[in-house]
């Protein structure tokens, strides 16, 4: 079982790689030697160029422009070469601690408690990160709160103070929560997680894993790798393997089948525990060994420890003593390296006095029931549950306090929602009431409209009767002038023509002058009255 902030230099291997296996040839493992020595060159090439040119700064630098440098220095150093991290961060801190800085001081004792904690030295780094955290709280500094918190949880979890890193993991979510950082708050889930298993509540664990997923199930990173890897080998602790096979699958599938070491390690331990909890045994031993291998190679000292464990009673499971006994020196020898996983080294405990009792030999069974029975004594104590359930209880209480709150808060929204509504009903029912009024006078309107347009329609009919007759009566009327007319016409033609030819008459049967011209003036005056009664009747 992991965390995140495990960060570790991480070398790439093939499935075929010969360096999974140490029980190869010695060919094989010369090969695999030179191999990841040549990994590591690689690796490191671009790290140690960066390192020699922030060196050769240093000279040209004074003060807080030098205090940088050296941070540089320390920060480019981890997980390449921790204890000249940890130097270079002590000179910064000196430096900056001249200088009065809080921001310097907080950040290179950041760096050198973190190189602290690589090097396996727990105590050490703790001590720092709780000088720092109160330092970080007064001048409220956000971002290196909420890491301090962070890692006093992990290293906690560590020391089996599972009290402590539950205190500071949750206060750590809280932070988290706040600011609403997904990929940081699942962070925070993933290590809560990591306390309730190892406190062996993987109900609890699994709740919180998930949770963890679910903030950040669409970002693909070692993050996401690690807590599928989590999932599974909860669900088999709970002796759900089905489920288990399928999130360790998705881990590795996630990983495109080139898992870093870190990754790899863990989704071997998770297969070996699927294998050895359905009896599965030699499948078993072959994945706790890599896991074993891995660990050794990443100098993971904890999940050696783990892998010891479950190896321990694989090798009984298949009766290999020998190995049995190999593996028990490699416990003795690193349980002699001053560690500081608690809970590992009890399970080791465990189970190398039930070797001892298997060989026979009964002075180490003793040495190692007293260390065990020492160790297991002064971490799960009375007042160790007290605490562990008063940290629960407090934050458990927060947690209904603030449902409490956002109940009330919602309660309050809904009256505001009610009287808002309330007014918004009384408007509603006040536009209604006018539409209503509106609309009976635009009906009354269009009624007095439609009366109106009958009555005018009326009027033009009766108009346009009247006009018809008055038409037709001109019509008679004009029929009948012309009628008249027609027979004045006809009248004064023919007396017209009676005229002229009395006037020929004349003429022929005329003797004087003055005569002539008279009967052509009549004549004259005949042609111009036909003329106009032609004219008159044309017209």
């Amino acid at each position: 079982m992991v965390n995140y902030n495990e960060n570790i230099r991480k070398l790439h291997l093939q499935n075929n790689n010969p360096c999974l296996d140490l029980r190869s040839s010695a060919v094989s493992k010369i090969y695999c030697s030179i191999l990841i020595i040549l990994t590591l060159l690689a690796a490191d090439k671009a790290s140690a160029q960066n390192i020699d040119s922030l060196k050769g700064l240093l000279p040209n630098r004074t003060g807080i422009k030098k205090c940088d440098v050296l941070y540089e220095l320390a920060y480019a150093c981890i997980d390449i070469d921790n204890k000249a991290s940890v130097e270079w961060s002590n000179k910064s801190l000196q430096l900056a601690s001249i200088a009065g800085d809080s921001m310097r001081i907080v950040r290179a004792s950041r760096i050198k408690a973190y190189g602290f904690r690589r090097l396996g030295m727990i105590d050490s780094s703790l001590r720092i990160y709780n000088y720092l955290l109160p330092i970080a709280r007064r001048h409220n500094l956000t971002q290196e709160i909420k890491h301090t918190l962070n890692v006093l949880s992990l290293n906690y979890v560590h020391k089996s103070f599972y009290d402590k890193a539950l205190k500071y993991g949750f206060e750590s979510l809280e932070l988290r929560e706040k600011d609403g950082d997904k990929a940081e708050v699942s962070m925070a889930l993933n290590n809560i997680g990591v306390v309730y298993f190892k406190l062996e509540d993987y109900d609890k664990a699994l709740d919180y894993f998930l949770r963890s997923l679910d903030m950040n199930r669409m970002r693909v990173s070692s993050h996401l790798i690690t807590t599928l890897v989590n999932i599974s080998v909860c669900y088999a602790y709970e002796s759900n393997y089905k489920q288990a096979k399928k999130f360790v699958d998705e881990a590795i599938s996630t990983c495109g089948g080139q898992c870093l070491d870190e990754l790899q390690m863990q989704a071997d331990f998770a297969l070996g525990l699927i294998a050895f909890s359905t009896e599965n045994y030699l499948e078993a031993e072959e994945h706790f060994y890599t896991s074993f291998q891995l660990a050794s190679q990443l100098k993971n000292e904890r999940f050696q420890l783990d892998n010891i464990v479950y190896l321990t009673q694989t090798y009984l499971k298949n009766g290999k003593v020998q190995e049995v006994k190999s593996l028990a020196e490699i416990s003795e020898s690193l349980l002699s390296s001053k560690l500081t996983y608690n809970q590992g080294m009890i399970e080791v405990y465990a189970e190398l006095i039930k070797v001892y009792e298997r060989s026979d030999e009964p002075q180490k069974v003793k040495l190692y029931q007293k260390r065990y029975i020492e160790l297991k004594d002064s971490l799960f104590s009375y007042q160790f549950a007290k605490n562990l359930m008063r940290v629960e209880a407090d934050y458990i209480g927060r947690e209904n306090q603030a449902r409490m709150d956002a109940k009330n808060k919602i309660l309050r929204l809904n009256e505001d929602v009610i009287v808002r509504q309330r007014y918004v009903n009384i408007f509603i029912g006040v536009v209604a009431i006018l539409l209503m009024v509106l609309a009976y006078i635009l009906s009354r309107m269009n009624r007095q409209k439609r009366t109106a347009n009958q009555l005018l329609e009326l009027r033009v009919r009766e108009r346009t009767r009247e006009l018809e007759v008055n038409r037709d009566l001109l019509a008679r009327s004009l029929e009948e002038r012309s009628i008249e007319m027609q027979r004045i016409s006809v009248d004064v033609k023919r007396n017209i023509a009676t005229i002229k030819g009395l006037c020929m008459l004349g003429m022929k049967e005329g003797e004087g002058l003055s005569t002539s011209q008279y009967i052509d003036k009549i004549d004259c005056t005949s042609d111009q009255l036909l003329s106009i009664v032609n004219r008159f009747v044309s017209n």
